[in-house]
């Protein structure tokens, strides 16, 4: 039997370590740009720490000094207080239970003004309202090794800017909103835990955003490009139950990355919207019944889905069908493309009348034309994928408490628009034990969520509570059509281009 092992989420609250993500990759410079320095002014009141630069090129950090408390230091020739000193944050002490980190129990107020600016927080923990500005100009905002356990807002308004966070944990909410110029935002190896919100928002031109492996736990988590031809990237961060939504707005946009590696336990929306955009991003078996990949034009393009969760328009009730007095054809559920597209690969799942699945399975998956009732004639095409399935249990439990399993096959089948199809699949390895005795085929195994057994052979009963076959003329004037309607079914399946 073929599975997928899940990888077991760590601590939503680990300590922070001076650790770096395997995964990183040069994405944006966040060194100290050596521009014409300013004056920024630091300053503690109502138990907050204020930060206000000026016009001219701010380059500063916040971060932990070789006392264990928090200081605000020149990253160049600006100065602080028009000194060429840093500036001691009074009320700040080492972090309980947090290895070179310094504590500040009220907020992080920052206001950079124009120029082109560099702000970094390292090694700090704030537990306040925090807002970081920028301006005018192009800036950048790193956030490393810290937590925030209130609200954090960052900000850095027109410009060509960067923003990055990595290795730090944001309890409550966490909201990052650039403007329009060509910007980025990094996120890398940050933790979102399930209280809170994240929401990553860029504005038109053209933008960068990248995730970086991470714990996503919200209960919100949004990343927003507006117009402009966008590049996002998505790497293998674990995906809490609230899951993700990955939204690209007009212009020419292309979302890469994987996500093989890192469970996804909430469903994730990848979407291109106006404009050409392109999706390349590779799924692993388990993490792509999760995923919904729509609006791209490239491969890897989901380009159907009859699986609860899926478009409005898909009328998940419709009758599946099978061939009359075939027992070996199940059922058939229908499909059909608004734009032709080459299907290369289908996912699908099934469960077994089994107290054991087969350690081995033999699929085939053929399609059929037909028109709006039923399939018509013998199929135009047939995959004989036996076992080649790569399947693996899904967590979940079908209706009648048989667990569910998830398979993915590749196929070669080229699909018109605006036609038709209907798709069959179906088991043949042979199982001969009860409760289906007189057959000699795979009439243990149900596709998807259909309440059709496929152990059916002429002469055996079916539980009225589970299935209802009846014959469909077609027509008013009862001309046979060979096939037969299986009532009630959702036959689960999303095909791929």
């Amino acid at each position: 039997m073929k599975s997928s092992r899940r990888i077991t989420r760590n601590s939503r609250t680990r300590p922070l370590t001076k650790r770096r993500s395997k995964q990183r990759q040069d994405y944006v410079s966040l060194e100290p740009r050596h521009l014409l320095a300013g004056d920024v002014v630091a300053f503690e009141i109502d138990g907050n720490l204020y930060i206000r630069g000026d016009a001219g090129d701010n380059q500063i950090q916040v971060a932990l000094n070789d006392q264990g408390r928090m200081e605000v230091s020149s990253l160049d020739d600006t100065t602080i207080n028009g000194l060429n000193e840093s500036y001691l944050v009074q009320n700040s002490a080492t972090a309980d239970g947090a290895t070179g980190m310094s504590n500040f129990l009220g907020g992080l107020r920052v206001h950079l003004g124009a120029g082109h600016d560099t702000f970094n927080v390292v090694d700090a923990e704030f537990e306040d309202l925090s807002v970081v500005y920028g301006g005018a100009g192009n800036d950048s905002v790193s956030v490393e090794d810290s937590r925030f356990t209130q609200p954090i807002t960052v900000q850095t308004f027109d410009g060509d800017d960067e923003v990055k966070l990595a290795d730090s944990i944001f309890d409550t909410s966490v909201f990052v909103f650039s403007l329009d110029g060509d910007d980025a935002i990094m996120l890398d190896d940050i933790q979102t835990l399930d209280s809170s919100d994240a929401v990553f928002v860029t504005g038109n031109d053209h933008d960068h955003v990248q995730v970086n492996g991470g714990d996503l736990d919200g209960l919100t988590q949004l990343i927003l490009t507006l117009d402009g031809n966008d590049v996002v990237e998505i790497n293998n961060p674990n995906v809490g139950d609230a899951g993700l939504g990955v939204f690209t707005g007009d212009g020419s946009d292309h979302l890469t990355g994987e996500l093989t590696s890192s469970p996804v336990d909430g469903n994730v929306m990848l979407s291109g919207q106006g404009g050409s955009d392109m999706g390349d991003v590779d799924m692993g078996n388990e993490q792509s019944t999760m995923i919904d990949m729509i609006g791209f034009e490239s491969e890897g393009q989901l380009v159907y889905n009859n699986r609860a969760g899926g478009p409005a328009d898909v009328y998940y009730a419709s009758p599946s069908y099978r061939i009359a007095g075939n027992d070996k054809l199940l059922n058939s559920s229908e499909f059909q493309l608004s734009n032709s597209a080459t299907i290369n690969r289908i996912e699908w799942t099934g469960s077994y009348n089994l107290d054991e699945a087969y350690a081995t399975d033999e699929f085939v998956i053929e399609i059929f034309e037909g028109d709006e009732f039923s399939p018509l004639g013998d199929s135009i095409a047939k995959f004989e994928v036996g076992d080649e399935v790569d399947r693996f249990e899904t967590g979940k439990e079908f209706e009648i408490d048989e667990a569910m399993y998830g398979y993915s096959a590749t196929i070669d089948f080229d699909a018109e628009a605006d036609t038709t199809y209907w798709i069959s699949i179906y088991s043949t390895k042979q199982n001969i034990s009860a409760p289906n005795e007189p057959s000699s085929w795979g009439n243990t195994w149900q596709w998807g969520l259909s309440n059709y057994y496929s152990y059916y052979y002429e002469g055996i009963d079916f539980p009225t509570d589970i299935v209802t076959v009846y014959s469909y003329p077609g027509s008013e004037n009862n001309t046979p059509r060979g096939w037969e309607v299986v009532d009630g079914g959702i036959m689960d399946f999303v095909l791929y281009s």
